[in-house]
């Protein structure tokens, strides 16, 4: 039986545009780029079979994500887990039991925090040789910023790749205060920005 996707594309934003969706599951899809209509494209491309129809209620939920996340609107008093336990459920249908216990933990790392793969594989239960597995979890992440695997870095303190473009990546996590110009270099488009962990005692490396 094909489903239904109801989606909005946002307006330009510091890290451009979002196109969020949901299904008769929840939130299945949020991602970023540069061009709405490739984006819309995408979008279509990665969801086969289903009925797409624009939405008014999703451009709303779109905007508190947003706020949120990008333009610093929201209430300080609510978690990045309650905003999306407010505005969820998100749809795991599609994941595996890993993917499933990778993308919990991420919900809850907390906004000016990051964390290891290493660090991430050891909440769950795993060793840290499953780092590498964590990496590919957050790989195959379909919802930006809701299940915020920006957070997460390798366990020299660098960041790595980010599905939707490291500079996105980097300016997240300044815009957080995880990150801020500092001492340590890291490659974004080929040039090298200096940076470094705002608070060394929230990000211990492992």
């Amino acid at each position: 039986m094909t489903s239904e996707l109801k989606y909005a594309i946002s307006k330009e934003t510091p890290i451009g545009y979002l196109l969020l969706s949901r299904g008769p599951n929840g939130i299945n899809y949020l991602s970023i780029g540069s061009d709405p209509d490739k984006l819309k494209i995408l979008f279509r491309k990665e969801n086969p079979n289903k009925i797409f129809q624009q939405s008014a209620e999703i451009n709303q939920v779109l905007d508190k994500i947003i706020c949120r996340y990008i333009t610093d609107g929201s209430p300080k008093n609510e978690s990045d887990a309650d905003f999306v336990n407010h505005i969820g459920p998100l749809d795991f249908s599609d994941a595996s039991p890993l993917q499933a216990q990778v993308w919990n933990h991420l919900i809850f790392i907390s906004r000016g925090q990051t964390e290891s793969y290493g660090q991430v594989a050891v909440a769950i239960g795993k060793s840290k040789g499953h780092s590498r597995a964590v990496g590919t979890a957050c790989g195959k992440n379909r919802i930006a910023l809701l299940i915020p695997c920006h957070r997460v870095r390798a366990s020299s303190g660098q960041l790595t790749g980010f599905k939707w473009d490291t500079w996105r990546k980097l300016k997240l996590l300044e815009y957080e205060g995880a990150i801020k110009v500092g001492e340590k270099k890291v490659q974004v488009n080929g040039s090298a920005e200096r940076w470094r962990f705002a608070s060394s005692s929230k990000h211990k490396k492992n």
